[in-house]
């Protein structure tokens, strides 16, 4: 391209002399973005690709201007969309919690008040009438322990909705968490707990400790795993997670459908309190969770 023209085309777009040296290449092209000036005076976003091509005579300078900006438009509404829809899905979950806490809390007090009541009510039914009536002793006996399964379940339920050591600190609820993890496995759990107390924010502590228990229950799943290492440390004015397993790892760029929606809710809950949660996993080679949230103390309680 001679001179005249690249100068024509430095006044009809001012930076491009700037980002690209016309007719200097051999076959190649260079993609930039720049704002360019129509001949009435406005302005617009261009996508401009400049090189040259060979192959003729003469070699022929390329230029292509394309307008953006109704691209960039489009895609800074599918941004506010998907902010809002994010925001919309962050409001839901904190009222699934909500309602989670109530019912754990309906269930606790009232079911578990009544299971109660009913076993002191077969004891003093046995103590009575035990005697008397021998075969109405190991009836009781059944009743009681059928009773006794009744409340375990009541208090598994109540725990699964909402786990009572929250209301002691994410730090002792995803201790908990991970005593859970551990019965009835002969799985080596490392956890190390730094910096926590009972201040993190509710909402916060409870979108962590999902997240925890999610990783947790795909690892029990899925993993195969036979050591696992939990890490929530309170470091500077972020809280850290980790979660790594020794397991069978998988393939993330092969998940599909269902296999991925777990993992789809745990970054949407990651992203929902300001934080990109990373998953990496090979074949053979384990899984590895990390996600950085933003501390924020619980109103009146400081780390």
């Amino acid at each position: 391209m001679n001179t005249s023209l690249n100068s024509q085309l430095s006044r009809w777009i001012p930076d491009i002399a700037s980002h690209v040296q016309l007719g200097q290449k051999p076959v190649h092209a260079d993609q930039i973005e720049l704002e360019c000036r129509r001949s009435d005076g406005s302005t617009f976003i261009a996508d401009i690709i400049v090189g040259n091509l060979r192959g003729t005579k003469q070699p022929l300078d390329l230029f292509i201007v394309r307008n953006i900006e109704q691209q960039r438009r489009v895609m800074r509404e599918l941004q506010n969309s998907q902010s809002r829809l994010r925001e919309l899905g962050s409001i839901n979950e904190s009222a699934r919690e909500s309602e989670r806490k109530r019912i754990a809390r309906e269930v606790h007090d009232e079911l578990g008040q009544v299971m109660t009541a009913l076993r002191m009510d077969l004891s003093m039914l046995e103590m009575v009438h035990g005697e008397q009536v021998p075969k109405l002793r190991s009836k009781v006996q059944t009743m009681k322990g059928l009773v006794d399964r009744a409340i375990a379940g009541v208090r598994q339920i109540a725990s699964n909705l909402r786990p009572p050591a929250l209301d002691m600190g994410l730090g002792a609820a995803v201790e908990w968490l991970v005593s859970e993890f551990k019965r009835n496995r002969s799985t080596e759990v490392l956890l190390n707990l730094q910096g926590l107390t009972a201040g993190v924010q509710e909402d916060r502590a409870m979108t962590i400790y999902r997240i925890v228990q999610e990783s947790l229950n795909n690892i029990a799943k899925y993993a195969n795993a036979t050591r696992v290492e939990v890490s929530l440390q309170h470091v500077g004015d972020s809280l850290e997670l980790v979660v790594r397993d020794n397991g069978i790892g998988f393939d993330i760029t092969a998940l599909t459908g269902r296999q991925s929606f777990g993992l789809l809710g745990m970054h949407e809950r990651a992203l929902s309190i300001g934080s990109d949660l990373v998953v990496e996993s090979e074949i053979g080679k384990g899984t590895f969770v990390h996600a950085s949230f933003p501390w924020v103390a619980e109103e009146g309680k400081t780390s």
